[in-house]
């Protein structure tokens, strides 16, 4: 009799602690839960990231970071701690790198083109043969191994290529035809100008070595914009693999 009773309590034990301990576990994934929510939440509130930025000096500086984006300018708004009010702002070109939530920028200085074609007359070359070698942002579109593909937003958007540590801006230019060429053409088959690729053929010296025979003609079938490139680049990536 006393060892049933025993037993019993012991069962009846058991049962109570397993219910405290199921209790406690179900609270503790609660608060966890809660915590990450109002923590994502407070991120999209404002907007702010997790990420860094990487001085010119090489330091790297963590925090929570909103990265603005505007006509020819990249800004950075940045605090150490997403609750906090203190926010720092620069310019993107005021640091070598940042990186926030799935953005992510390098500052470069280097030859690059200002040709474009205007928006309103699609038939006028602007700023043609004109270059600059100011400091710019660059985002970062696609990283694979040893190169990558970043884009700069401006009057137009121009891609270019890094690999291993150089970057260089992936061509395409405009030329107009001269009065000879002119008089090959008849009625309204005239275009207004030449369309030089070279950024095809850039990206085919550069990756050859990991370019096989089916993805050559994709080379050199590749518009220039986003998604053409990206996917040409994932392409490459894929096939060194």
């Amino acid at each position: 009799m006393i060892i049933n009773r025993l037993n019993k309590n012991l069962i009846l034990l058991s049962l109570d602690l397993s219910y405290i301990f199921e209790a406690l576990m179900r609270k503790i994934i609660i608060v966890i839960a809660v915590s990450f929510y109002s923590l994502t939440a407070l991120c999209q509130k404002n907007n702010f990231q997790p990420g860094y930025y990487v001085t010119f000096s090489g330091d790297t500086v963590k925090g929570f970071g909103k990265i603005n984006t505007a006509k020819n300018k990249v800004e950075l708004e940045f605090k150490g701690d997403i609750a906090s009010n203190d926010i720092v702002r620069f310019m993107g070109i005021g640091c070598r790198e940042m990186s926030f939530g799935k953005d992510t920028y390098i500052t470069w200085q280097g030859k690059r083109s200002l040709e474009y074609i205007d928006k309103v007359d699609l038939s006028l070359i602007r700023n043609n043969d004109s270059y600059s070698s100011e400091k710019i942002s660059l985002k970062l579109l696609y990283k694979g191994s040893n190169f990558a593909l970043y884009q700069y937003q401006g009057e137009k958007d121009q891609f270019f290529m890094q690999i291993n540590n150089s970057i260089e801006e992936l061509i395409l230019s405009y030329d107009y035809l001269t009065f000879q060429e002119k008089t090959q053409y008849r009625g309204n088959q005239l275009p207004a100008y030449h369309v030089m690729k070279t950024y095809q053929s850039q990206i085919y010296a550069a990756l050859s070595d990991r370019i096989s025979k089916k993805l050559n003609a994709l080379v050199f079938q590749t518009e220039y914009d986003r998604f053409s490139l990206v996917k040409l680049f994932k392409k490459i990536d894929g096939n060194s693999k």
